[in-house]
């Protein structure tokens, strides 16, 4: 007998029965399978699975704080109230990574969007470890376009909307303050001379990465890597002029200036004191700003991370958008994505099944393969991608 869409309920229901549902501290945290049915609470993982094969949701969240009373509720439309009578003790400081915010991603395949994710998922684990002292955390693939990287610490569990969006801001290069980015600022004439300093090349701060990237310019423009000219129209912040050109390639193009850049990183000097000027400058430091965020910066979906009443994937529930499960990951996952996907295989495994396609369909998974219109042999695992993406 072929599986059809109709078939995914028995699918999860069986899948349901003997999965992991590894949740943190489980009797704090609401369980949500929907945005409006968000506010069970259950104490033992027996009684979760119990609810989850009666219920069957399509989807299945939990809360990232932690309630003295997970279940309460003041009724619809009454929020704040709700929130009060949960009383709310703890958060995890969440980041939610999906490669949709990945400029140019709907260019390449979906094999390729994980991994760009991957990489940005690393970038943060190492951020959150070698400036953060993070030594509390786990990692889960969420079954679609990304993953959850969910902080326990104690430090940042009882950290308040202000302090985790100052976080935020800091892992992703949002709102830089060129006072805090620059060794030298000074853009008041009356004050004393214009003044774009970049502070000495570290990984530690902003600052540092943006003069590390000056220098890795200054590099690539030395061993031909970049074309002086098209590197200025490709990357600077501004449309330019004929003339704007001509200025900006004649301090690029010259080696002697660029050394001076390197060995001092004063972008008032390399520009001249004829073309220094403050709009000159400005764009100089956008322009390696914007590049160093492109290179060092964390794509994250900001309105999670700031937040405290939030909802995440439940570990163990399948993503019926797209056909994995979610579920923690070890590190190495990240960085070799054909372990990722051999581990995401085991969900459903290999037995070959048919399956009902209703119309042609692109199927997305560790392969991106194509289906006609009829019935069709899948291994399971991916006969589950299919009908979750009919």
């Amino acid at each position: 007998m072929s599986l059809t869409k109709d078939s995914l309920e028995g699918i999860l229901r069986k899948h349901y029965e003997g999965c992991s549902l590894d949740i943190p501290n489980l009797p704090r945290r609401a369980i949500a399978w929907n945005a409006y049915n968000r506010h069970n609470g259950y104490n033992t993982v027996s009684e979760l699975r119990k609810a989850l094969i009666e219920e069957c949701p399509e989807n299945a969240f939990y809360s990232t704080a932690r309630y003295l009373d997970p279940h309460a509720t003041a009724g619809p439309g009454r929020a704040s109230e709700t929130w009060k009578k949960k009383d709310r003790k703890a958060t995890d400081l969440t980041f939610d990574l999906d490669f949709d915010h990945i400029s140019g991603h709907e260019e390449i395949s979906y094999r390729e969007q994980m991994q760009s994710i991957a990489t940005h998922t690393l970038r943060l684990i190492k951020l959150l470890e070698d400036q953060y002292g993070v030594k509390d955390y786990d990692i889960s693939f969420s079954g679609r376009r990304g993953f959850h990287v969910k902080v326990y610490d104690e430090e940042y569990i009882y950290l308040d909307k202000a302090s985790r969006k100052a976080i935020m801001n800091q892992i992703t290069g949002q709102h830089l303050d060129k006072r805090c980015t620059l060794r030298g600022y000074q853009t008041n004439p009356t004050a004393g001379e214009l003044s774009f300093r970049l502070m000495l090349p570290s990984t530690h701060s902003w600052g540092g990465l943006i003069r590390r990237t000056c220098d890795n310019i200054v590099h690539g423009i030395d061993s031909g890597l970049y074309d002086p000219i098209d590197f200025i129209k490709t990357n600077w912040p501004k449309k330019l002029t004929p003339k704007e050109i001509k200025i900006l390639s004649e301090r690029f193009c010259a080696p002697n200036i660029r050394r001076r850049l390197e060995a001092t990183g004063d972008l008032r000097a390399f520009l001249g004191e004829k073309y220094a000027t403050k709009a000159r400058l400005e764009n100089m430091y956008n322009m390696l700003a914007t590049l160093a965020k492109e290179h060092h910066g964390v794509a994250i979906d900001e309105s999670v991370t700031a937040e405290v009443n939030k909802l995440i994937r439940m570990h163990g529930s399948i993503n019926t958008k797209h056909g994995y499960e979610c579920r923690k990951i070890e590190k190495e996952e990240l960085e070799d994505l054909e372990y990722l996907f051999y581990n995401c295989e085991q969900t459903f495994g290999y037995e070959k099944v048919s399956v009902d396609i209703p119309h042609a369909m692109t199927v997305h998974g560790n392969r991106t393969f194509t289906l006609e219109q009829g019935t069709v042999s899948l291994p399971m695992h991916e006969a589950v991608l299919a009908l979750c993406q009919i």
